[in-house]
This record gives C-alpha cells, sequence and structure tokens, in this order.
C-alpha cells in the first residue's frame, strides 16, 4: 500500500529545512556575516559567550558589555501572548534573544535562543547560569535530504525562464544521483533518478538505459523486501 502523500504544506516545511541544513553545512557559508543566523561554534565557546552575558558582560576580569546596553537588549520589545508568525507560538523578544521561554522557571531575565538544527543556548542573570547544547548532525551523508533537495531544484526549474532550467534540471540529477549513492535502497530517490533520465534530454543526462537500470534496481530491491 502507498502512503498518503504528503501535504504541498508539509513538503514545503521539508524543502526550506532541508536547504537550510545542507546550504549551512558549507564552507563558504560558515564565512559569510549573517547577522540573523551567522553564528557558527563549538558548545564550549558558545557557553563562555553565555556565561559572560550571565555574569553581566564580565568574563575573566575584562567587560564585554555594558549593564546598560545588556539591560537594554533584553527589554522586552513586544506583548505578553504575541505570536510569533515563523514559530506559531507565543514568544516575548528583546533585541534578538527570547526572553522567559527556553527553560523551565525561567524568567524574563533568562533569555537565549534556539539554532537551526538542534541546538539551544540561553544564560540567566539571577541564576549567574549560562548553558549551550548544539547536536551534532550530518545532513550532507543523509540520503532523504538530498532526495528532497532533488525535489526542490525539480520544482524551481518547472517555474524557471528557458536559460534558467538547464542549470537547476542539472543540480537536480547531480542531488538524485547523490541520493542513490548515499542510500542504495531510497526506492524513492531510484524512482525520481529514473524518472528524471526518462525524461530529461540527453545534453542533460537523460539516458534511456539508464532509466532500466534504475527499473530493475528498483524491481530486485522490492523483491527482496517482499520475501517471506
Amino acid at each position: 500500500m502507498r502512503k498518503p502523500a504528503s501535504s504541498p504544506k508539509h513538503k514545503s516545511e521539508i524543502t526550506t529545512r532541508v536547504i537550510l541544513l545542507l546550504c549551512f553545512n558549507r564552507p563558504e557559508v560558515h564565512r559569510l556575516g549573517l547577522p540573523a543566523g551567522g553564528g557558527i561554534a563549538s558548545a564550549r565557546d558558545m557557553a563562555k559567550v553565555y556565561a559572560m552575558l550571565a555574569s553581566g558582560g564580565v568574563w575573566a576580569g575584562a567587560r564585554y558589555l555594558q549593564p546598560a546596553t545588556l539591560q537594554r537588549a533584553i527589554t522586552p520589545t513586544n506583548n505578553k501572548g504575541d505570536i510569533d508568525r515563523s514559530l506559531r507560538i507565543p514568544i516575548i523578544y528583546g533585541l534578538g534573544w527570547m526572553l522567559g521561554h527556553l527553560a523551565r522557571g525561567a524568567t524574563l531575565r533568562t533569555f537565549g535562543h534556539p539554532g537551526k538544527g538542534g541546538q539551544v543556548c540561553l544564560a540567566d542573570l539571577d541564576r549567574e547560569l549560562s548553558f549551550a547544547f548544539l547536536a551534532v548532525q550530518r545532513a550532507g551523508q543523509n540520503s532523504d535530504y538530498h532526495l528532497w533537495l532533488g525535489r526542490a531544484y525539480g520544482e524551481k526549474a518547472r517555474r524557471a525562464s528557458v536559460l534558467q532550467q538547464p542549470v537547476l534540471a542539472i543540480k537536480v540529477k547531480e542531488y538524485f544521483e547523490k541520493a542513490v549513492a548515499l542510500n542504495p535502497d531510497n526506492l524513492a530517490a531510484r524512482s525520481d533518478l529514473r524518472e528524471y533520465y526518462l525524461e530529461a534530454p540527453i545534453i542533460l543526462g537523460g539516458s534511456q538505459e539508464k532509466a532500466r537500470e534504475q527499473a530493475e534496481e528498483i524491481r530486485k530491491r522490492e523483491a527482496q523486501h517482499t520475501r517471506p
């Protein structure tokens, strides 16, 4: 039995998450200055930064922030109960930091922010406490991520100009092939790759022979999975 198709909204959320995870693992992205989301560091280093904040802007005898500056940064900029339109939950913000949201027993003097992909850092001024947790993900080695990224480029190619379509089509092929290489048993990736080989012109990597090879691999692997 085929699984029910994901809703367009669900697919869009997965595609956005996949693109962000793969893009932010690229060295050239690490070198960019992105004020809204470019902080790349270890958990130990982030804990030191938040320890400095939890100590009122002082670390190892040196002052990095004036008390007035820190106080301004954690002064609420919106009302209690206001909904964050991206996360769709009520959150109080200072100047970038979430206030009173990230830990049980938190107050408006507890501030921090979650990262993209399973991270959270916070400081508590009253407890003089800092916390940093960074999950390690290997998105670049995940077959499904490459499959969804290939599909995202495919959708983009369908809406692109005639001049842009060949460039995007090559990306579709590369990500589908990478998805299959990372997980040869990913039948969804093999099916999409087969469809690409069937529909793409030869100059863009289309191949009836390669499409038949994928169809045969799918048949063999499905037979293996259905054996009693």
